[in-house]
């Protein structure tokens, strides 16, 4: 048997054994590379899932915040208790109410999922003077359910502050 032919006889079984374990080694580091690949997927899924849902929920937020802003300005041209109360007046007029009420109600009918609320903020602003007051406290709480509050029970004379008593901001202390 030649130098050779001993060497390739030893030889061979350690090439053999080496591109084995090496083309292992590649595998399972491969396997290793796409699991990570996949987890790396996944986790900027979900983080983009939450900046989605975090965007979603400020739009709602804006959009009912800007309707509260409508309502209190329509509100605050209603007199109330038989003409007794008259709340301090924003200067508006009927052409600028209702450019922003348009633009609330879009934004309400794009980005919030409760009906109710889109209906309520109707049913404010066209006429039902008489339980204006009810259907403003039924506002804020489908406000706050679309929001994933909890239900608050409003004290029917405060669910729209009208005027806030300064007298006693004139005394001395």
């Amino acid at each position: 048997m030649t130098f050779w032919q001993s060497f390739g006889i030893a030889f061979i079984p350690a090439i053999a054994t080496a591109i084995i374990g090496g083309t292992i080694s590649f595998l399972c580091a491969k396997s290793k590379s796409k699991a990570e690949i996949k987890r790396i997927e996944i986790e900027y899924q979900n983080q983009y899932d939450a900046y989605k849902q975090q965007a979603i929920y400020n739009e709602k937020k804006n959009a009912i915040f800007e309707c509260l802003d409508v309502i209190d300005l329509y509100l605050s041209w209603l007199n109330y208790d038989n003409n007794t109360v008259i709340p301090l007046r924003e200067k508006t007029n009927n052409l600028n109410i209702t450019i922003k009420a348009r633009k609330c109600f879009n934004n309400l009918c794009v980005t919030c999922e409760n009906e109710l609320l889109i209906l309520l903020f109707g049913k404010i602003l066209f006429g039902n003077d008489d339980k204006v007051l009810i259907l403003y406290e039924q506002f804020r709480n489908a406000a706050r359910e679309e929001l994933g509050l909890s239900k608050v029970c409003f004290d029917k004379d405060i669910i729209f502050i009208s005027q806030v008593s300064t007298k006693d901001l004139e005394k001395d202390i």
